[in-house]
């Protein structure tokens, strides 16, 4: 639990800190009044997971009990999702405060694409009526502080090659999600999740 100073406003957010172990490393999350503010994946330590999110904010005591309760949603569904469920995170709020508003209009997009598919950063570019910025829209997803629930690792290169994935683990890692995602959508193909 803390607060963090906002870049663009400086006022202070309160926000709850939480981490849980995965198959795919230590995932932190960090989570304010207005929403998840973020979530990390790939950690090799649960400390690691814990810095990361730390890093964004200020510990005190008390948060509203409604910051609680999100941050208890988004970790059952963070749960969920590595235990093989297809979990779809659209009905988690966003705290949108960190990003830009490109960022926010490729994040958004990013949402649709469905558990256990995939697009590429030219196709995500076209889709927001700006051909040829695959460019500026791999960099946003670069800078994503919302791993998972803004499934960033579902978008490709061009040719549909595994590229720019910041995440601890890397590439590497990207690769696994989008073989566990294929492999979970498999087993369940009447089911639809984002």
């Amino acid at each position: 639990m803390g607060k963090h100073r906002n870049c663009r406003d400086r006022e202070p957010i309160t926000a709850v800190v939480d981490i849980l172990p995965s198959p795919f490393g230590w995932i932190g999350l960090a989570v304010s009044e207005r929403g998840v503010f973020r979530v990390t994946v790939g950690h090799a330590s649960r400390e690691s997971a814990l810095r990361a999110c730390r890093s964004v904010v200020v510990w005190q005591r008390q948060v509203p009990a409604r910051v609680a309760a999100l941050a208890e949603r988004l970790r059952r569904a963070l749960e969920a999702y590595v235990c093989g469920e297809m979990v779809g995170f659209d009905d988690i709020p966003l705290d949108w405060s960190p990003v830009t508003p490109f960022q926010q209009r490729v994040y958004l997009h990013c949402r649709r694409v469905r558990y256990g598919a995939t697009s590429t950063y030219g196709e995500v570019a076209v889709a927001l009526g700006k051909k040829g910025a695959a460019r500026a829209v791999g960099q946003a997803l670069s800078r994503n502080p919302y791993a998972l629930v803004v499934p960033c690792h579902r978008i490709l290169g061009s040719n549909g090659d595994l590229t720019g994935f910041t995440a601890p683990g890397g590439l590497r890692l990207k690769e696994r999600l989008l073989a566990f995602e294929r492999e979970v959508a498999a087993r369940n193909p009447y089911r639809d999740a984002h």
